[in-house]
């Protein structure tokens, strides 16, 4: 297909922009983006944070055509590896999340309205564990989702349909924590089609994808898909892609 020109794809990169950016459309009537005849000069009339992920999606768009596989992992925190005595009898998973708090020297955090009603008294007999195991082992007592720890020894856990619209932790909404990625996915789009992994990676990353924000499209002249989301979920989108990739390129499976 050639490498990414503005001037011969000027008008489905206006359109696949607007799309990415339609939280600062939507918001603003006054909001333009226009590419000039020769197709070498973008003029954009937005507010400041769609100014700052309009750089980004273009820096996106100019990468090379090949696949780049995920950074590995971040080394756990050490403190997860500590060990305690975790058991404690079904009571309120309030109360639950403060006793483990307390025996594992942590700070744990969930939205207690994502807990179902089925879960929301539990008991934990897991004897002498480690504090990794024990999180994990409260986010599925209370039917929760995944648990995202930090340095600081604490732990937020996700509901299992975490409704993205909402401020998060950090009182930020959707489009002010999203980071602009893009994944070079043309073989996979040729292998499986973009509807399939468009479906995969919703279902990995569960929000309101028919919103403003997050908002992911396939941009089929460069062979990238877009992906506006926060970290965490870039994180678990990138994982998703990087399977189907493996399966391209089996050469890369390890042992």
């Amino acid at each position: 297909m050639g490498e990414f020109n503005a001037r011969r794809e000027s008008r489905q990169l206006i359109a696949a922009l607007e799309r990415l950016l339609r939280h600062s459309f939507r918001a603003n009537n006054d909001c333009r983006i226009i590419i000039d005849e020769t197709g070498t000069r973008m003029t954009a009339i937005l507010p400041p944070c769609g100014h700052e992920k309009l750089s980004a999606i273009i820096a996106e768009l100019k990468k090379p055509r090949e696949y780049e596989p995920p950074a590995p992992p971040a080394a756990k925190p050490k403190f997860l590896n500590e060990k305690f005595v975790c058991n404690f009898a079904k009571q309120d998973v309030r109360a639950l999340a403060r006793q483990i708090s307390m025996r594992a020297k942590i700070s744990i955090g969930f939205d207690f309205e994502n807990v179902p009603t089925e879960n929301r008294e539990a008991a934990l007999a897991l004897g002498e564990t480690i504090t990794e195991d024990a999180l994990l082992e409260f986010a599925a007592a209370a039917g929760l989702g995944e648990v995202i720890v930090e340095e600081n020894r604490s732990a937020w856990i996700l509901g299992r349909e975490q409704n993205a619209r909402l401020i998060d932790r950090t009182g930020k909404l959707p489009w002010q924590r999203a980071v602009v990625r893009s994944y070079y996915i043309e073989p996979a789009v040729e292998q499986f089609g973009v509807n399939m992994i468009f479906d995969e990676i919703r279902a990995a990353a569960p929000a309101d994808w028919g919103g403003s924000c997050p908002v992911a499209i396939y941009h089929e002249p460069t062979g990238r898909l877009i992906v506006l989301h926060d970290e965490h979920a870039q994180n678990i989108i990138g994982r998703v892609i990087d399977e189907r990739m493996r399966i391209l390129q089996p050469e890369r499976r390890t042992e």
